[in-house]
Protein backbone atom coordinates (compact mmCIF):
# COMPACT_ATOMS: atom_id res chain seq x y z
CA UNK A 1 0.00 0.00 0.00
CA UNK A 2 1.31 3.54 -0.88
CA UNK A 3 0.33 7.05 0.11
CA UNK A 4 -0.08 10.16 -2.16
CA UNK A 5 -0.62 13.43 -1.96
CA UNK A 6 -3.82 14.05 -3.64
CA UNK A 7 -2.84 15.50 -7.16
CA UNK A 8 0.52 14.66 -6.79
CA UNK A 9 1.76 13.00 -9.80
CA UNK A 10 5.39 12.91 -9.35
CA UNK A 11 4.89 10.55 -6.48
CA UNK A 12 2.80 8.46 -8.59
CA UNK A 13 5.97 8.26 -11.07
CA UNK A 14 8.35 6.97 -8.14
CA UNK A 15 5.75 4.21 -6.79
CA UNK A 16 5.70 3.24 -10.64
CA UNK A 17 9.61 2.80 -10.54
CA UNK A 18 9.65 1.84 -6.83
CA UNK A 19 7.11 -1.44 -8.35
CA UNK A 20 9.67 -1.67 -11.12
CA UNK A 21 12.14 -2.26 -8.60
CA UNK A 22 10.72 -5.01 -6.55
CA UNK A 23 8.57 -6.98 -8.26
CA UNK A 24 10.06 -9.38 -10.90
CA UNK A 25 9.46 -8.94 -14.12
CA UNK A 26 7.61 -12.06 -14.71
CA UNK A 27 5.05 -11.17 -12.52
CA UNK A 28 3.83 -7.99 -13.58
CA UNK A 29 1.28 -9.94 -15.75
CA UNK A 30 -0.22 -10.43 -12.12
CA UNK A 31 -0.41 -6.94 -10.67
CA UNK A 32 -3.61 -5.21 -10.02
CA UNK A 33 -3.62 -1.55 -9.64
CA UNK A 34 -6.05 -0.91 -7.14
CA UNK A 35 -6.75 2.78 -6.57
CA UNK A 36 -8.83 5.50 -4.25
CA UNK A 37 -11.88 6.70 -5.40
CA UNK A 38 -13.09 4.93 -8.50
CA UNK A 39 -16.57 5.08 -9.61
CA UNK A 40 -17.83 2.63 -12.48
CA UNK A 41 -18.10 4.73 -16.13
CA UNK A 42 -20.71 4.90 -18.80
CA UNK A 43 -18.81 1.76 -20.47
CA UNK A 44 -18.68 -0.15 -17.88
CA UNK A 45 -15.15 0.94 -17.23
CA UNK A 46 -13.43 2.30 -13.80
CA UNK A 47 -13.15 6.29 -13.82
CA UNK A 48 -11.02 7.79 -11.01
CA UNK A 49 -9.58 11.34 -10.20
CA UNK A 50 -6.87 14.01 -9.76
CA UNK A 51 -3.95 11.67 -9.18
CA UNK A 52 -5.63 8.36 -9.52
CA UNK A 53 -6.80 9.37 -13.33
CA UNK A 54 -3.03 9.76 -13.74
CA UNK A 55 -1.78 6.45 -12.10
CA UNK A 56 -4.06 3.72 -13.54
CA UNK A 57 -3.26 4.04 -17.40
CA UNK A 58 0.53 4.30 -16.26
CA UNK A 59 0.30 1.32 -14.54
CA UNK A 60 -1.86 -0.09 -17.46
CA UNK A 61 0.67 0.88 -20.03
CA UNK A 62 3.83 -0.13 -17.69
CA UNK A 63 3.39 -3.80 -16.16
CA UNK A 64 -0.36 -5.03 -18.34
CA UNK A 65 -1.88 -3.95 -14.94
CA UNK A 66 -5.49 -4.87 -14.15
CA UNK A 67 -7.78 -1.95 -12.57
CA UNK A 68 -9.57 -2.28 -9.72
CA UNK A 69 -10.74 0.15 -6.69
CA UNK A 70 -10.83 -0.19 -3.15
CA UNK A 71 -13.62 2.24 -2.77
CA UNK A 72 -16.11 1.85 -5.89
CA UNK A 73 -19.89 1.97 -6.41
CA UNK A 74 -20.97 0.30 -2.77
CA UNK A 75 -18.71 3.06 -0.68
CA UNK A 76 -20.15 5.46 -2.64
CA UNK A 77 -20.73 8.40 -0.69
CA UNK A 78 -23.46 10.07 -3.45
CA UNK A 79 -25.63 7.09 -2.84
CA UNK A 80 -27.16 7.44 0.44
CA UNK A 81 -28.34 3.62 0.02
CA UNK A 82 -24.49 2.50 -0.12
CA UNK A 83 -22.74 0.01 2.26
CA UNK A 84 -20.51 3.09 3.05
CA UNK A 85 -23.88 4.68 5.02
CA UNK A 86 -24.93 1.39 6.58
CA UNK A 87 -21.60 0.92 8.31
CA UNK A 88 -21.51 4.69 9.45
CA UNK A 89 -25.04 4.01 11.21
CA UNK A 90 -23.82 0.52 12.65
CA UNK A 91 -20.74 2.17 13.63
CA UNK A 92 -21.78 5.46 15.02
CA UNK A 93 -25.73 4.41 16.31
CA UNK A 94 -26.69 7.72 14.57
CA UNK A 95 -29.58 8.08 11.98
CA UNK A 96 -29.60 7.89 8.94
CA UNK A 97 -30.53 11.65 8.89
CA UNK A 98 -27.72 12.61 10.40
CA UNK A 99 -25.02 10.39 8.43
CA UNK A 100 -26.10 12.41 5.35
CA UNK A 101 -25.54 15.64 6.99
CA UNK A 102 -22.61 14.47 8.03
CA UNK A 103 -21.29 13.01 4.65
CA UNK A 104 -22.59 16.27 3.25
CA UNK A 105 -20.75 18.78 6.00
CA UNK A 106 -17.36 16.63 5.26
CA UNK A 107 -17.93 17.22 1.25
CA UNK A 108 -19.00 20.56 1.03
CA UNK A 109 -16.22 21.62 3.70
CA UNK A 110 -13.47 19.86 1.32
CA UNK A 111 -14.71 21.51 -1.42
CA UNK A 112 -17.16 19.63 -3.38
CA UNK A 113 -20.51 21.72 -4.92
CA UNK A 114 -24.14 21.88 -4.09
CA UNK A 115 -24.14 20.23 -7.86
CA UNK A 116 -23.49 17.25 -6.60
CA UNK A 117 -24.11 17.33 -3.47
CA UNK A 118 -27.31 18.98 -3.44
CA UNK A 119 -28.60 20.03 0.14
CA UNK A 120 -32.18 19.01 -0.98
CA UNK A 121 -30.63 15.46 -1.29
CA UNK A 122 -28.99 15.16 2.09
CA UNK A 123 -30.36 17.75 4.70
CA UNK A 124 -33.91 17.21 6.04
CA UNK A 125 -35.24 18.77 9.21
CA UNK A 126 -33.12 16.29 11.83
CA UNK A 127 -30.00 17.02 9.57
CA UNK A 128 -30.21 20.39 9.43
CA UNK A 129 -30.92 20.75 13.47
CA UNK A 130 -27.96 18.49 13.97
CA UNK A 131 -25.24 20.57 12.03
CA UNK A 132 -26.27 23.62 13.56
CA UNK A 133 -26.35 22.06 17.10
CA UNK A 134 -22.71 20.71 16.36
CA UNK A 135 -21.66 24.09 15.36
CA UNK A 136 -22.86 25.67 18.58
CA UNK A 137 -21.36 22.78 20.53
CA UNK A 138 -17.81 23.43 18.54
CA UNK A 139 -18.35 27.77 18.98
CA UNK A 140 -18.85 28.28 16.07
CA UNK A 141 -21.26 30.78 13.93
CA UNK A 142 -24.12 28.99 12.53
CA UNK A 143 -24.41 28.26 9.77
CA UNK A 144 -26.07 30.80 7.05
CA UNK A 145 -26.89 29.49 3.60
CA UNK A 146 -27.25 26.09 3.24
CA UNK A 147 -28.30 26.18 -0.81
CA UNK A 148 -24.67 27.84 -1.18
CA UNK A 149 -22.82 27.88 1.32
CA UNK A 150 -20.27 30.56 2.36
CA UNK A 151 -16.58 30.60 3.02
CA UNK A 152 -17.40 30.94 6.68
CA UNK A 153 -19.89 28.07 6.62
CA UNK A 154 -17.93 26.08 4.54
CA UNK A 155 -14.90 26.60 7.00
CA UNK A 156 -16.89 25.55 9.39
CA UNK A 157 -18.03 22.70 8.08
CA UNK A 158 -14.72 21.57 7.52
CA UNK A 159 -13.81 22.22 11.37
CA UNK A 160 -16.69 20.67 12.65
CA UNK A 161 -15.35 17.05 9.85
CA UNK A 162 -12.02 17.32 10.89
CA UNK A 163 -11.28 19.00 14.07
CA UNK A 164 -7.98 17.47 14.77
CA UNK A 165 -6.70 19.85 12.16
CA UNK A 166 -7.18 22.90 14.33
CA UNK A 167 -7.52 21.79 18.17
CA UNK A 168 -11.05 22.22 17.73
CA UNK A 169 -14.00 20.08 19.64
CA UNK A 170 -15.11 16.63 18.28
CA UNK A 171 -18.98 16.71 17.67
CA UNK A 172 -21.15 14.23 15.90
CA UNK A 173 -20.16 15.19 12.83
CA UNK A 174 -16.82 14.22 13.18
CA UNK A 175 -18.05 11.01 14.39
CA UNK A 176 -19.15 10.77 11.55
CA UNK A 177 -16.09 11.57 8.83
CA UNK A 178 -14.03 8.89 11.45
CA UNK A 179 -16.76 6.46 10.38
CA UNK A 180 -16.30 7.14 7.09
CA UNK A 181 -12.70 6.60 6.83
CA UNK A 182 -13.18 3.20 9.09
CA UNK A 183 -15.02 2.05 6.25
CA UNK A 184 -12.88 2.97 3.68
CA UNK A 185 -10.21 1.61 5.51
CA UNK A 186 -11.83 -1.42 5.93
CA UNK A 187 -12.61 -2.09 2.51
CA UNK A 188 -8.76 -1.72 1.86
CA UNK A 189 -7.79 -4.66 3.27
CA UNK A 190 -11.15 -6.58 1.95
CA UNK A 191 -10.33 -5.70 -1.40
CA UNK A 192 -6.37 -6.69 -0.56
CA UNK A 193 -7.27 -10.07 0.65
CA UNK A 194 -9.57 -10.46 -2.42
CA UNK A 195 -7.04 -10.18 -4.72
CA UNK A 196 -4.62 -11.99 -3.45
CA UNK A 197 -6.29 -15.38 -2.96
CA UNK A 198 -6.92 -14.89 -6.66
CA UNK A 199 -3.14 -15.14 -7.28
CA UNK A 200 -2.83 -11.11 -7.74
CA UNK A 201 -0.60 -8.77 -6.36
CA UNK A 202 -2.75 -5.66 -5.43
CA UNK A 203 -0.73 -2.50 -5.71
CA UNK A 204 -2.91 0.28 -3.27
CA UNK A 205 -2.63 3.59 -4.03
CA UNK A 206 -4.82 6.01 -1.32
CA UNK A 207 -4.49 9.38 0.14
CA UNK A 208 -1.77 9.58 2.51
CA UNK A 209 -4.37 9.71 5.52
CA UNK A 210 -5.59 6.17 4.84
CA UNK A 211 -2.24 4.95 5.36
CA UNK A 212 -1.87 5.89 8.89
CA UNK A 213 -5.16 4.53 9.75
CA UNK A 214 -4.59 1.58 8.28
CA UNK A 215 -1.60 1.00 10.38
CA UNK A 216 -3.90 2.19 13.23
CA UNK A 217 -6.08 -0.20 12.26
CA UNK A 218 -3.49 -3.16 12.36
CA UNK A 219 -1.90 -2.50 15.68
CA UNK A 220 -5.10 -1.37 17.60
CA UNK A 221 -6.69 -4.16 19.31
CA UNK A 222 -9.60 -5.07 16.76
CA UNK A 223 -11.30 -8.01 14.77
CA UNK A 224 -8.90 -8.81 12.55
CA UNK A 225 -7.73 -12.49 12.86
CA UNK A 226 -4.01 -13.56 13.02
CA UNK A 227 -4.20 -14.79 9.58
CA UNK A 228 -5.40 -11.50 8.28
CA UNK A 229 -2.52 -9.53 10.49
CA UNK A 230 0.13 -12.07 9.19
CA UNK A 231 -1.40 -10.96 5.23
CA UNK A 232 -1.54 -7.15 5.84
CA UNK A 233 1.84 -7.43 7.43
CA UNK A 234 3.41 -9.34 4.23
CA UNK A 235 1.70 -7.25 1.54
CA UNK A 236 0.73 -3.94 2.89
CA UNK A 237 3.94 -1.81 2.21
CA UNK A 238 3.69 1.16 4.43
Amino acid sequence: MFGTVHRNTKMVDDIVDHVKSTIPKEKWKDIVFVGEGGASGKNGEIVFHDEMKYAAPKFKKEFGAGIDTWDGDELDVHNDQSELYKSQMEKTGLSHSKVKAGNWASMIGQGEGTDTMSPNDYLDKEGIQFLQQSAKEAGFPPIENWDNPTEQDKDTLYRLSFPEDNGDKETGVNTIQVAFNETRDENIVKKSKKLSAQGKIPIVIAGESHVDLVKNMINKNSNLTEISLRYILKNIKI
